[in-house]
């Protein structure tokens, strides 16, 4: 990052130098919340290659278990964290924050619809299952608000899961036995895998928020 300083002159001649303090305490902040993304990152993208081990084991996954695979899920994460923390940082403004209930509470009566009608299908049951209890636990129970920003991460995050989720299925490092499934795909992607995305990176960024707020110092939700 480069140092811009503005110079303001005092009466007896000395300078402060106002922008060199706040670039300093910028790159400490960036440095500690790169220290947060990380284990956030990590514990669910390793969860949820977890899961994706568990479909491979149901025969649902009909490709082997790579470790391409393994490496995938919490990269996939890392890089939706740091979607989120960019757009944050350039896009300050949260007044749409007070609509992000009822965009949840739809998100829920369409995910219980759903799963209400695939539940017997693995993969429709292990994508929307986990997004559902996640979701419901962080609009009614947890106390940090960050629900506008997540959406704004995950609509913008599907900019690099799409064609990373392609280039995997193309190349077959997965693939899945279409019984399983909804047998309603966006590309090449099965239509569950969006919310398999969305969980995951709901789980990554609720992780991020609850890390830094046990170091309240380094700023609010969001931030």
């Amino acid at each position: 990052m480069a140092f811009f300083v503005y110079a303001k002159p005092f009466e007896n001649g000395t300078f402060e130098a106002d922008n060199i303090k706040m670039d300093n305490t910028y790159l400490q902040n960036s440095s500690v919340k790169w220290m947060l993304m990380l284990p956030a990152a990590l514990i669910s993208g390793l969860f949820f290659s977890l899961i994706a081990w568990l479909l491979v084991l149901l025969g649902v996954q009909t490709i082997g278990y790579s470790w391409q695979e393994l490496l995938f899920y919490p990269v996939l994460c890392l890089l939706g964290l740091l979607v989120y923390h960019f757009l944050n940082v350039s896009f300050p403004n949260n007044d749409l924050e007070k609509f992000s209930l009822s965009f949840s509470n739809l998100l829920l009566g369409i995910g219980t619809g759903m799963l209400f009608f695939t539940y017997t299908k693995w993969l429709s049951l292990l994508a929307f299952l986990p997004l559902l209890l996640l979701l419901f636990y962080v609009e009614y129970v947890n106390k940090l608000r960050f629900m506008y920003r997540f959406y704004r991460a995950y609509f913008a995050g599907l900019l690099v899961f799409y064609p990373a989720y392609t280039m995997l299925i193309h190349y077959q490092f997965i693939s899945y036995q279409a019984e399983e499934t909804m047998k309603l795909n966006i590309g090449s992607i099965p239509f569950e895998c969006y919310f398999y995305f969305m969980g995951m990176l709901l789980s990554g960024i609720y992780l991020f928020e609850l890390f830094k707020s046990k170091n309240g110092k380094y700023g609010t939700a969001g931030l």
